[in-house]
């Protein structure tokens, strides 16, 4: 079957590769303000990953063990839980997630888990002479046995043991259909390497996925897109059961971030941000491309993109496909319990009309989303007495339930023609097809404003054993030959591919060096890496640094947040703050701040940008800015918010603007960094639309897009007064992104179309209409002289309009690339010199291009 390919990408210069005057006022003035905590007032501490876990509910099962183990609870969900997370960046719809082939046959083995000594044997006895066996891995508590076979072995090896006879090439532990694994020897508990070919394809399955879609084992299809924990499937025994957590993604959708299931003995749980598992409490580490066998005999099977995990012969397995912001599963139950189980994915029973049950005990008849929220939520949300999560110290289901959102239902027919075949078309280039994938997938990839979305959709449908078909656009062509594209005479500076990274988020520059955030595709680890700005080459490259939180920058000095259980990390895996030297890649010892969470300190978890500002550096984590020390990164103060920040910090010469929802309403304050005191100053009537649809003035004043009954642009000066209200035309929408370029203000104000709007008052200077569609959020920046570089999607790799918004020059997608249709620059910027640089994913890595701003045409 071919599957799409990644963009083959050409390394270039580097051997490595009107308005509304009489509006009414949209500001009210505030006398508001919100005082920080400081370090001389702790407070109990918030349950934060890293903190010792809440003991879950008794088993269904009589006589299971307490499920406490030692470490950090589930983190409270990924960085782009409530919509405060950075948006992702789309990927070519041709984009395919890497498949992870089997171990070769001799090749050593991986590392076990952190903490392996607990989880696996005491260790391995030497190889059985004559018998071509591996050493023999004992399960804890065999002593005896460990003994008896000593005595074998000190005899010569006269005895052959039927337990060293090599298994069957690629025998399922897990009985017919299950995983295939080659353990050699005694599997005993622990880490295994897969000699084998990957698990069949789950079919016949239970399914969540996407904001998020479900599939009821008898094929009924609905979309719940609620927040809570909540009871996927479950025997009337209890010995299966798979819970998952849905959590917002931005206002109106919400995703699966983390699941829990209990096989048999067992119970597992992996959680999207940091890809945390465990088991029966206790994290484990397991490396791609290998599985771990339980006490219970379930097989937890790590792809590089998957996790599935087996139970005994007949117990039943789970698929999970991993994205950033959210996860596919895929459930098998135990084949004695179809027709008996209950949950959201119904009993299994043949009967579709039957799978969904309230509260009270009614069928739910009709999927319309009046019914579907709160109700269907409701009948089978998680408690206290029966989730099988681990929590963090003070936190638990309700922390999770909100029953208000969705405020309201969102739909396809909301976006416009061309989005939404944009949308199509990239999910059919990434292979979906059939009803109801294709229509999930274009919805996904609408609402996520995420080409990535097209990519889980994809494995999904693989994972459920559906074939692929790649139409138009997909990249899937091979190439007549290994020759490079004609450059047609037009020039970049340079690019430079940097080998095994993938998802990038942010790219910035600190003194000669381009710094970008990104992960390691190999080691599953996020990345920062260090570019020189004069030809790209890799200069350094530093693991464990949380991808989805906007690093700060301090003179040559990054400062970044450890990602959760990551080289970097602080006790017991807790994500910690540390700086970067970005000249060298050296983590600075002498600046770090691992908080104290027993003297109150706030935990770094949830963070989504850090902005230095003053003396301070101060953190954007959901609803609370904290405040540190630029010097040594020691706490100095605490502010909460009444909501999660609805865009990026802006900064002022004095500190900076910060927003957040109240309602249906956005308020704006400015922050002061010495001591972190908030004043709110206006009030303003709809939503922000992206983390970047506000940007600064060069007076100091602020200029944010909202949504909602009207599309609007407003703009305040630095008192927070209003200077000028324009209402958008119809089919116009608020920018998600702003540039300020001259004496204008910037942004997409449609899928394929920007505007320039006056900066005194608001007047549009010009509309135009670029080459291809917005990329996810509209990505644009300024330049001095009035003209505007974009990145898009489906069209040029980078394109440019001069002041008067005409077509000043543009890089075709040919001249970066030899094949695999039209790329997508995923993260634009920065300026660096008299250059702008694009980063895009392609085959073998990110591809990072430095295009002069004076256009390539003219050197």
């Amino acid at each position: 079957m071919d599957r799409p390919r990644r963009p083959r990408p050409r390394v270039l210069g580097h051997p490595q590769g009107p308005a509304d005057h009489g509006a009414r006022a949209a500001g009210r003035r505030r006398a508001r303000h919100l005082r920080p905590r400081h370090l001389e007032r702790p407070r109990h501490p918030r349950g934060v990953a890293g903190c010792a876990p809440r003991r879950v509910a008794g088993a269904r099962v009589a006589g299971r063990r307490p499920r406490r183990g030692p470490g950090g609870g589930d983190p409270p969900g990924p960085a782009a839980q409530r919509g405060h997370g950075l948006p992702l960046r789309p990927e070519h719809p041709g984009h395919r997630g890497r498949r992870v082939h089997p171990r070769p046959q001799g090749a050593a083995l991986a590392p076990g888990p952190r903490g392996a000594a607990a989880h696996g044997p005491p260790g391995p006895l030497p190889a059985l002479p004559g018998t071509g066996c591996g050493p023999l891995h004992l399960a804890r508590g065999d002593v005896v046995k460990r003994f008896l076979l000593s005595l074998v072995l000190g005899v010569g090896g006269l005895l052959t043991l039927n337990a060293c006879q090599p298994p069957l090439p690629c025998e399922s532990p897990g009985g017919p259909g299950g995983p295939t694994y080659s353990a050699g020897g005694l599997a005993a508990p622990g880490q295994l390497d897969i000699d084998c070919d990957p698990p069949p394809p789950c079919t016949g399955c239970g399914e969540g996925s996407g904001e998020p879609h479900q599939s009821t084992f008898d094929e009924r299809h609905y979309s719940l897109q609620t927040a809570a924990e909540l009871v996927a499937s479950r025997s009337d025994d209890g010995r299966f059961e798979v819970q998952w957590r849905q959590e917002p993604i931005g206002e109106f959708v919400s995703g699966i971030t983390a699941v829990a299931v209990r096989i048999t003995e067992d119970r597992i749980t992996v959680v999207g941000d940091g890809e945390v598992l465990r088991i029966d409490g206790e994290i484990v580490e397991l490396e791609v491309g290998s599985a771990f066998r339980t006490t219970g005999h379930t097989y937890v099977h790590r792809l590089d993109d998957q996790i599935v995990i087996q139970g005994p012969e007949g117990a039943g397995a789970v698929h999970l496909n991993l994205h950033p912001r959210m996860m596919g599963v895929l459930v098998d139950p135990p084949e004695d319990d179809r027709g008996s189980l209950e949950g959201l994915l119904g009993d299994a029973d043949g009967d579709s009309t039957n799978d969904l049950v309230l509260a009270d005990g009614s069928l739910l008849i009709e999927e319309t989303w009046e019914e579907l929220h709160p109700g269907l939520a409701e009948a089978w949300r998680v408690t206290d007495d029966t989730t099988l999560f681990d929590y963090a110290d003070g936190l638990g289901p309700d922390d999770y339930w909100d029953p208000t959102f969705p405020a309201r239902q969102i739909r396809v027919e909301d976006f416009s023609d061309e989005e939404r075949r944009a949308a199509e078309a990239a999910c059919r280039a990434a292979g979906v097809s059939g009803s109801p994938r294709l229509e999930r997938c274009t919805f996904d990839v609408l609402v996520l404003d995420d080409q990535g979305a097209a990519d889980l959709a994809s494995r999904q449908q693989e994972a459920a054993g559906l074939e692929l078909e790649p139409q138009a656009g997909g990249g899937t062509a091979e190439p007549e030959d290994d020759e490079p594209a004609e450059l047609a005479d037009i020039l970049v500076s340079w690019s430079s591919l940097v080998p095994d990274t993938g998802d990038p988020t942010t790219s910035t520059l600190v003194g000669d060096v381009v710094v970008v955030q990104a992960r390691s595709v190999e080691r599953s680890r996020s990345l920062l890496i260090g570019l020189s700005v004069e030809d790209g080459e890799e200069l350094w490259r530093v693991e464990g640094i949380a991808a989805p939180v906007r690093v700060g920058v301090d003179g040559d000095v990054v400062v970044a947040v450890a990602e959760t259980n990551g080289p970097l990390a602080g006790p017991d895996g807790n994500p910690a703050l540390v700086a970067v030297d970005a000249t060298s890649g050296t983590v600075l010892d002498d600046r770090r701040h691992d908080p104290d969470r027993a003297a109150g300190e706030p935990s770094l978890s949830n963070g989504t940008e850090l902005l230095a500002l003053g003396d301070q550096v101060v953190l954007v984590a959901g609803g609370r800015l904290l405040g540190y020390d630029r010097a040594d990164l020691s706490h100095r103060w605490e502010t909460e918010l009444e909501s999660g920040n609805s865009f990026d910090l802006v900064p002022v010469d004095d500190g900076a603007w910060v927003g957040w929802r109240e309602g249906e309403t956005t308020r704006i304050a400015r922050l002061d960094p010495t001591d972190g005191s908030v004043t709110e100053v206006a009030e303003l009537d709809g939503q922000v639309p992206g983390r970047r649809g506000a940007v600064g003035t060069p007076d100091g004043g602020l200029v944010v897009g909202l949504s909602g009954e009207r599309e609007r642009i407003v703009a305040l000066d630095p008192d927070g007064d209003v200077v000028w209200d324009v209402e958008l035309d119809e089919g116009q929408r608020a920018p998600r992104w702003f540039t300020v370029t001259g004496d204008t203000v910037v942004g997409f104000t449609g899928s394929q179309e920007i505007s320039a709007f006056d900066l005194g008052d608001g007047s549009v200077r010009w509309t135009a209409r670029p080459t291809s569609f917005t990329n996810n959020d509209g990505q644009v920046i300024g330049l001095d002289d009035g003209t505007v570089v974009l990145a898009s999607f489906g069209g040029a790799f980078l394109e440019a309009l001069d002041p008067d918004g005409d077509a000043a020059w543009e890089v075709p997608s040919e001249a970066i690339f030899d094949e695999g249709g039209a790329p997508s620059v995923s993260v634009l910027g920065p300026r660096a010199d008299d250059d702008v640089l694009g980063v895009a994913r392609a085959e073998g890595g990110l591809l990072v291009v430095a295009v002069p701003t004076s256009g390539p045409r003219d050197r």
